[in-house]
């Protein structure tokens, strides 16, 4: 019954790109935005020594993005929280066990359950394909300008066409997140699925 319920409801509303980035991958790609969003505006950038660090002003408070960029600045190491282990199993998942970025991801889960999102895995899928076709600027074999697109753009960039998105806007960022090397190019980018190990209630 709860599934025939979830394929009939129509959510509220349009996530903005980190919504849809958590609804696609969970946590880690949420994260993944929020860092890509951040730096569309350079308020994280990679120093000389790969280094991720706070280097402007923070984004709109109440966000996930303003969480992730706190537990950045405010790290006892100060950015390198973002640094060692490999990218599923350390960098992402240490920075959203911080308070604050862990807070910010309840509230952003609860909304989406509020908006009728949350494990509405078909109307995840129809509005990933809607995207898809309406942002194909944002494909990373178009090389987009994060800088044009702002940070809804990074982050929504994140959320259609995952890692290689990043690899191709900024290589040393991807390398300083332990991002996947992308083994292929895609015209498009590669589909993403909705990430079924995801934290997203979407399994």
């Amino acid at each position: 019954m709860a599934a025939w319920f979830l394929r009939r409801v129509r959510p509220r509303g349009e996530p903005d790109g980190t919504g849809v980035a958590f609804l696609v991958g969970g946590t880690r790609t949420a994260v993944w935005a929020c860092i890509a969003s951040l730096n569309s505006t350079g308020a994280v950038a990679v120093d000389a020594d790969g280094r991720l660090i706070v280097a402007g002003p923070p984004p709109e408070p109440d966000t996930l993005a303003f969480a992730v960029f706190c537990a950045l600045r405010d790290a006892p190491a100060g950015p390198a929280i973002a640094a060692g282990g490999a990218a599923r199993g350390g960098r992402h998942r240490r920075l959203a066990a911080e308070p604050g970025v862990a807070a910010a991801i309840d509230r952003l889960r609860d909304q989406l359950a509020a908006d009728g999102w949350l494990g509405n895995r078909s109307a995840i899928r129809r509005l990933v394909a809607r995207l898809r076709n309406a942002q194909q600027h944002l494909a990373p074999s178009l090389d987009p300008a994060w800088t044009v697109y702002g940070p809804n753009g990074a982050a929504l960039a994140v959320a259609l066409f995952g890692p290689s998105a990043i690899w191709q806007a900024d290589p040393r960022l991807a390398r300083a997140l332990g991002l996947p090397i992308p083994t292929m190019k895609h015209r498009r980018g590669p589909e993403p699925q909705v990430d079924r190990d995801a934290d997203c209630g979407c399994a």
